[in-house]
């Protein structure tokens, strides 16, 4: 029974990875061709007919992998609590998740966001602060870019990190794109490290469980690794903060911290936790997850409720080991992330779309909270 629960969890994980990755391309902007090969053009052309002329279909693709990638989720972190899956095929698991780099970034424009505001420094020579894409209307990349009006919005830190894929992309779109993904599959790989280092050393009780709650996460997975944001490498610096200072590398810790913050500022609201620290345990993270939540509060007033925010949401989650915010930061994961299905549906923001997407916001809450309660039980029974 365990061998045949756990040949089914990982071949459907395996499926739904694969089926992403193709489905991703459906959403390649029609201002853009990755290939002139022939090959390639004959593939793509399928796939572009279905994501921006059969929308229905394309919708419903996205929900069924949205409906299948939370069940497989749930068979996962089941199959821990019941003893079912071997580790071994947890590690298989998170290997195989990263085949999601593969993919367009389908979801989300703000790779290519990063990716000019680093060309207009490693290929223009001019600062992205003063600079913005449409100052440079000739460059074929703002043919398909959204926020072009924008000019650089994040720390100094992030802008440097992104200057090594830039530079190394030599001005090659394809090349580039890759490069910053192969760059955000690193710091998903350190994230997961850290956390498992991190659930280790704080004595969390089941701790392979915590690490499948963000390790499986499908928002997490797409967030990161179809769509990446620079969450993943804010978080990252933040774990090897607490990671550091806990070995009592202090003047270490602090650089870490230090680097996240110059990476999105957010990561400032855990500063009283880091100076009045006495013990970092799970109790530590419980608390620096409410600081988190209380600081998305007014970005989410003055913006929307992005699902990429919360990836350190659930990382943080996973290492509290406590109730609340394992409900909360599963409901938020689905609530947040089908917000796509509406845009995908009908290919626009509109009034009609915006119901939708509360219609299936509220359905996927209602759904998600009862059964993060049932697996909550199961794993307190176990």
């Amino acid at each position: 029974m365990n061998k045949i629960y756990g040949f089914a969890t990982v071949s459907l994980f395996i499926a739904l990875i694969l089926i992403t990755v193709v489905y991703s391309y459906t959403q390649v902007d029609l201002n853009l061709t990755l290939s002139t090969s022939s090959f390639y053009l004959q593939l793509q052309k399928p796939l572009t007919q279905l994501g921006y002329f059969n929308r229905p279909l394309s919708g419903s693709i996205f929900l069924g992998l949205f409906i299948g990638l939370f069940i497989v989720y749930g068979m996962w972190l089941w199959g821990i609590v019941s003893q079912r899956l071997h580790p071994r095929l947890i590690k298989i698991g998170i290997i195989t998740s990263f085949l999601l780099v593969l993919g367009y970034a389908a979801f989300s424009y703000d790779l290519f966001n990063y990716l000019f505001d680093a060309r207009i420094t490693t290929y223009y020579g001019l600062d992205p602060h003063y600079f913005k894409a449409l100052d440079f209307p000739f460059d074929p990349l703002t043919r398909f870019m959204r926020w072009t009006h924008r000019y650089y919005p994040y720390g100094p830190g992030w802008l440097l990190i992104s200057l090594i894929p830039s530079w190394l992309g030599m001005g090659k779109f394809i090349l580039t794109m890759f490069l910053f993904k192969g760059m955000f599959a690193l710091f998903h790989a350190v994230n997961l490290w850290l956390l498992h280092r991190l659930l280790i050393h704080i004595k969390v009780k089941l701790p392979l469980f915590w690490l499948a709650v963000y390790a499986f996460n499908p928002l997490v997975l797409i967030e990161s690794l179809v769509s990446p944001h620079n969450e993943v490498v804010m978080l990252c610096f933040t774990l090897f903060a607490f990671w550091l200072l806990i070995k009592n590398k202090v003047y270490g810790g602090v650089l870490a911290f230090a680097v996240s913050l110059s990476i999105k500022y957010i990561s400032a609201v855990l500063t009283p936790l880091l100076i009045w620290r006495q013990k970092i345990d799970s109790r530590f993270f419980t608390v620096a997850w409410y600081l988190w939540i209380i600081a998305l509060i007014p970005v989410i007033l003055m913006r929307e409720v992005y699902s990429w925010y919360f990836i350190p949401i659930i990382a943080i989650a996973a290492l509290g080991g406590s109730f609340i915010p394992f409900m909360v930061s599963l409901a938020l994961s689905g609530i947040t992330l089908i917000r796509y299905y509406p845009f995908l549906l009908l290919g626009e923001y509109s009034a009609q779309s915006y119901e939708l997407q509360l219609i299936a916001m509220v359905v996927s809450g209602v759904l998600l909270v009862p059964a993060s309660l049932w697996l909550w039980q199961k794993k307190s029974a176990g």
